[in-house]
């Protein structure tokens, strides 16, 4: 994917790709019910506001969150107000309807795959894999059920993964498509758009937060 018409593609969110350890993620998601409809989509951060309710993931990640995170959507469900029973990829706040639920991936062990615009390809991604000395980038991410709005994030190398306790997540590797073309020149009238495996960072998640009940 990394060679693209836009320089600012329209994004698919944290699509999970493995477990840490490298066995493969085995599409385990837990479900929740939330009391009304919320602005959210697949792939967009979880997390917990300030009364314990589960909302989306507020702010550009650089700074604390507007909660603690409890995962990555994987979708939600619902009744309509027609009565119809709704399997579906996002929701927008305001919608008419009840029994509003939304599947979460809570393992704090998945690896995700995130798609990094044009503009912060350079500082990213090289044909040599991830920059040994990283800045900060953004992410394209999953946001109601456009998928377009940007989500940026901090990101660090694999020693600091643990320590930047403020940043919602890290890049702990690069997707090898991406390693690869890299190294070529971008054809004309294309941008290069690479692929990065992030993971939540762990003093962030709550189940792997130091502090809790």
């Amino acid at each position: 994917m990394p060679f693209l018409n836009t320089a600012t593609p329209t994004g698919y969110g944290l699509q999970p790709v493995r477990m840490s350890g490298g066995a493969p993620y085995n599409g385990a998601a837990e479900t929740f019910p939330i009391s009304a409809a919320i602005t959210i989509g697949k792939g967009h951060l979880v997390v917990t506001d300030a009364s314990g309710v589960l909302t989306a993931a507020a702010g550009n990640g650089l700074s604390a969150l507007n909660g603690t995170v409890v995962g990555v959507c994987d979708g939600v469900e619902y009744v309509d107000s027609s009565g119809r029973y709704i399997n579906g990829t996002g929701l927008t706040s305001g919608v008419s309807g009840s029994q509003f639920k939304l599947r979460v991936i809570t393992d704090p062990n998945v690896v995700y795959k995130a798609l990094v615009p044009n503009a912060s390809a350079s500082a990213v991604v090289t044909s040599a894999g991830l920059q040994p000395s990283l800045g900060s980038c953004t992410f394209m991410s999953g946001v109601a059920n456009n998928n377009t709005s940007i989500f940026a994030s901090a990101v660090g190398t694999i020693s600091t993964i643990s320590q930047l306790g403020t940043v919602a997540l890290k890049i702990v590797g690069v997707d090898s498509q991406s390693v690869t073309e890299a190294g070529q020149s971008v054809p004309t009238g294309l941008f290069f758009c690479p692929e990065v495996l992030v993971k939540i960072n762990p003093n962030l998640h709550i189940a792997t937060a130091s502090t809790g009940i």
